[in-house]
């Protein structure tokens, strides 16, 4: 699901919105946006083969840059 949503009433030119109510996001020391919440499990969860698109602490990789 997604992470963000960029509302009619809250839009802002150049932003991909506020999180979606359980979603939280992070900006790693690289740049890159971390990401965590049940939306983002159901395709990772007990799947060894994707362990490394997660940090030691659960945040998902995205593989983005970006600010807060």
């Amino acid at each position: 699901g997604p992470a963000t949503v960029n509302l009619d009433i809250r839009n802002k030119i150049g932003t991909v919105g506020p999180p979606v109510p359980g979603m939280h996001i992070r900006v790693a020391d690289d740049g890159e946006l971390q990401v965590r919440g049940l939306s983002v499990f159901p395709r990772y969860h007990n799947n060894p083969a994707d362990a490394e698109v997660f940090t030691s602490d659960g945040w998902f990789r995205t593989g983005d840059i970006g600010s807060i």
